[in-house]
């Protein structure tokens, strides 16, 4: 008797865990958030729950390549403008630490074929030039980042809002009612 109760728990007990509710709540609205979006209670979306939303064919032509490039350009514009940063204050310092060094004597000059070259300098204005040089290349990837950066980001943010407008769009539910024609001659005819 107690190996039936014991069985019939343990069937209840897996056929309870294999029920799987299939009524799913529906945002009635999306809106872009970083490289995903949220509901209209700010709740943000799993890219699961996306996929729920939008279906697997934007999900896959347009959701995963726009995500990554809004991630891939909000990445360029942090590293674009933390090296940028750096290099002009590298050009900055190696600039004035050139310009120190040249007036302090580190650097000496001679006239050849009447132009004035540089004969000899020290350890103090070589240092200060590879300040210069290294500020010049660093503040020019920065740039560069920026550069790639800011466009991949705009474009990511335009396709999401584009997969968001076009859910917002079916999701709005356009009931109309009007008098028109039936397959039976003139009536109300409710369209939604």
């Amino acid at each position: 008797m107690k190996k039936i109760v014991i069985l019939a728990i343990a069937a209840a007990a897996f056929i309870a865990s294999s029920i799987v509710a299939n009524a799913q709540y529906r945002p009635s609205s999306l809106s872009q958030h970083l490289a995903g979006f949220e509901d209209e209670n700010g709740h943000e979306l799993t890219d699961q729950e996306v996929f729920q939303l939008i279906g697997e064919d934007i999900y896959n032509e347009t959701y995963r390549g726009a995500s990554k490039q809004y991630k891939t350009g909000r990445t360029l514009i942090i590293v674009g403008a933390a090296t940028a940063g750096a290099g002009l204050v590298g050009t900055i310092v190696g600039t004035i630490a050139t310009v120190n060094a040249i007036d302090q004597g580190h650097v000496t000059y001679q006239t050849k074929n009447g132009q004035r070259v540089i004969k000899n300098y020290d350890s103090t204005a070589a240092l200060a030039a590879v300040g210069f040089a290294g500020g010049v290349v660093l503040l020019t990837g920065g740039v560069a980042c920026l550069s790639a950066g800011i466009p991949l980001k705009v474009i990511g943010r335009k396709r999401l809002e584009w997969i968001a407008n076009e859910y917002n769009h079916q999701a709005v539910s356009s009931a109309s009612l009007r008098v028109g024609l039936t397959n039976y001659g003139a009536g109300l005819v409710l369209n939604f």
